[in-house]
């Protein structure tokens, strides 16, 4: 496990900030930000098949497809606290 700021995340090797300077994101790299915050198939399943207000009532494929992947990714980072 690795502190940022007051949190704890899972340390898996991913860099969530690293993929979140990617020029491209896909829905891939989001699955990946997500496991590296979340640490756990439960949770990155949750938060990737659910709706979200945060992206317009929608699942995060669904806002990745309409342009939104820096809004699904910055949420998974606010909510590592990063």
């Amino acid at each position: 496990m690795k502190g940022v700021g007051i949190h704890v995340i899972p340390d898996h090797g991913i860099d969530p900030i690293a993929i979140s300077n990617q020029e491209i994101i896909t829905i891939e790299d989001i699955r990946r930000a997500a496991w590296a915050v979340n640490g756990t198939e439960a949770g990155v399943h949750y938060f990737m098949t659910h709706r979200h207000a945060v992206f317009g009532d929608r699942t995060v494929a669904e806002a990745v497809e309409a342009g939104k992947a820096r809004v699904v990714l910055g949420a998974i980072l606010n909510a590592a606290g990063i």
